[in-house]
C-alpha cells in the first residue's frame, strides 16, 4: 500500500520523523538509507535500537552524501561509525562528487516481524526536515503491489556496499578512514562548517521579516537541537551555494578501489596567481566591469604562465571556446565550471565565463583574457564590507585530473605546490 502525505496545511500534525518514530522500533531486523544532507541531531533518538539491532547481527546500512555546498562532519560520520561497527552486517558510506549533488531521500525498516516498510520523499536527514520544514513523502507498507518496490529500495541500498571511489563512493570502516576523509576535504569539521555557513549569511543576508512561521512537529533530544545553521544550510546552501546548475566537472575521485585515496590524488600542473586591484573586485566606483583580468602574474607563484596568452592557449586549451565580438572585434568566450572559496569558506560550484580577446594588448592593456564574475559572485565582491577583497590574492588552478579551482585569500601560494600530490 501506497500513503502519500505531507507537512502543508491539509494536515497539521503529520511530519516525517513521525514516520521514523513510528518504523524504526525495538526488534527491528534491518535498517537502511540513502540521504544527500544528514545530522546526526535526527538520528540521536534512534542511535540506541539501531546499536542494538547491529550487535544481534541485523543489517544496518547508512548511504550518506557530502556535497561541496553542506558536507558531512567528522563529528557525524564518527557518531553514526559507532553504530554499524557493533555489527558485522552493517556499513557506513560516504558519497561525494566533484560535477554532481549526492541526492536521494530513501529509507527502509524491517519490522520485528519481518515485515518491509518504505519512505521516499523530499525530506533529508535533519531536524528541521522531520519537524519544521514544508515536506511531501510517500510511505510504503508491504503488499503484493509494493514487494518488489520496498526489495528494490533495500537492494540499491546495500549496492552502495560494493561501490568504490569510481563511484564516488568511500566506504567508512575505521577512524582511519574517517581521517583520510578529512585530510581530503571529502569531509569536515563541526566548527568549520558553522564558520562557512556564518560567512554565507554574512554575506547573502537573511530573509526573516515579516514572513510566517512553523509549528515544529518533530524535535530531537534536547542535546542535539540544531541551531538555525541547519535551516539556512539545507535551504540556501543545497540548492544556491551547490551544483546550482549541475554541469560536468571533470570527476577527480581517489583511486578505483576503497581506501586509495593517495596514490591517485589530484595534482595540480597549472597555476595563475595575481594581487587583486579595486577594478578586478568591483570596488572602483567609476568604472564596475564585473570581470577579473589574467595577466602574466608575478613569476616564481605563476606556474607555466610566463605568456600573456598561456591561460587560453595552456591552461584552459581543453575548454569549448566559441568565436563571439568585443568591442567589435574578435574575439573568445568559454564558459568553465570551477571550485569557487573565499578564505576558509566551503568551495561552492560556479560557472563562469573566460573571454579571450587578443586585441587588447594592441590597446595596451597588460592582459589579453579575463573571468567575468557571474551576478552572484560580481554582488558579492561588490558588497563586501571595508575596502572588501582588494590586495588579496586570487589563485586559479588546474588538476592533473581537469579540476578547476579559483581561490580568493589571504595569502599567497606555496611557489612548490605544483606537481605534488
Amino acid at each position: 500500500m501506497l500513503s502519500y502525505k505531507d507537512t502543508g496545511p491539509r494536515d497539521k500534525d503529520a511530519c516525517p520523523g513521525s514516520w521514523f518514530d513510528s518504523k524504526v522500533s525495538e526488534g527491528l531486523r534491518g535498517f537502511g538509507c540513502q540521504f544527500g544532507f544528514f545530522r546526526y541531531g535526527a538520528l540521536a533518538k534512534y542511535a540506541g535500537i539501531l546499536s542494538r539491532a547491529a550487535e544481534e547481527g541485523m543489517p544496518v546500512s547508512f548511504v550518506l552524501g557530502s556535497n561541496p555546498s553542506d558536507q558531512l562532519t567528522e563529528e557525524d560520520v564518527s557518531s553514526v561509525l559507532d553504530i554499524v561497527s557493533k555489527g558485522g552486517d552493517c556499513s557506513l558510506t560516504v558519497v561525494a562528487y566533484s560535477n554532481a549533488l549526492f541526492h536521494p531521500k530513501v529509507a527502509y525498516v524491517v519490522d520485528a516481524a519481518n515485515q518491509h516498510y518504505g519512505f521516499i520523499g523530499s525530506a533529508n536527514f535533519t531536524s528541521h526536515a522531520f519537524g519544521a520544514n514544508v515536506e511531501s513523502w510517500l510511505e510504503i507498507e508491504p503488499s503484493d503491489m509494493t514487494n518488489q518496490v520496498l526489495s528494490d529500495i533495500v537492494e540499491s541500498t546495500s549496492a552502495w556496499r560494493r561501490a568504490g571511489t569510481s563511484d564516488g563512493a568511500y566506504q567508512v570502516r575505521n577512524g582511519d578512514d574517517i581521517e583520510q576523509l578529512l585530510a581530503h576535504r571529502i569531509i569536515t569539521t563541526n566548527k568549520a562548517r558553522r564558520g562557512a555557513i556564518a560567512k554565507s549569511r554574512e554575506s547573502t543576508g537573511s530573509r526573516t521579516s515579516g514572513l510566517a512561521s512553523r509549528k515544529i512537529r518533530w524535535k530531537p533530544p534536547k542535546v542535539y537541537e540544531e541551531q538555525d545553521d541547519e535551516l539556512f544550510a539545507g535551504s540556501i546552501s543545497e540548492d544556491l551555494a551547490g551544483v546550482k546548475d549541475e554541469t560536468d566537472l571533470p570527476e577527480d575521485v581517489a583511486g578505483e578501489e576503497d581506501g586509495a585515496y593517495v596514490d591517485d590524488a589530484p595534482v595540480v600542473v597549472y597555476r595563475w596567481c595575481k594581487r587583486l586591484s579595486a577594478s578586478d573586485v568591483n570596488r572602483n566606483s567609476g568604472n564596475e566591469r564585473n570581470l577579473m583580468s589574467l595577466g602574466k602574474g608575478p613569476q616564481g607563484l605563476n606556474q607555466v604562465m610566463s605568456d600573456i596568452d598561456n591561460i587560453r592557449d595552456r591552461m584552459l586549451a581543453d575548454q569549448d571556446w566559441v568565436q563571439t565580438l568585443v568591442s567589435g572585434r574578435d574575439a573568445e568566450v568559454a564558459t568553465i565550471t570551477a571550485l569557487f572559496s573565499i578564505d576558509d569558506a566551503e568551495p561552492t560550484v560556479q560557472r563562469l565565463e573566460v573571454v579571450h580577446a587578443p586585441h587588447r594588448g594592441s590597446d595596451q592593456a597588460n592582459y589579453h583574457t579575463c573571468i567575468r564574475w557571474n551576478e552572484a559572485l560580481a554582488r558579492l565582491l561588490r558588497e563586501a564590507p571595508g575596502n572588501g577583497y582588494v590586495g588579496r590574492w586570487a589563485i586559479l588552478e588546474k588538476t592533473d585530473k581537469g579540476r578547476i579551482t579559483l581561490q580568493i585569500t589571504r595569502d599567497a601560494p606555496n611557489p612548490r605546490g605544483i606537481g605534488l600530490r
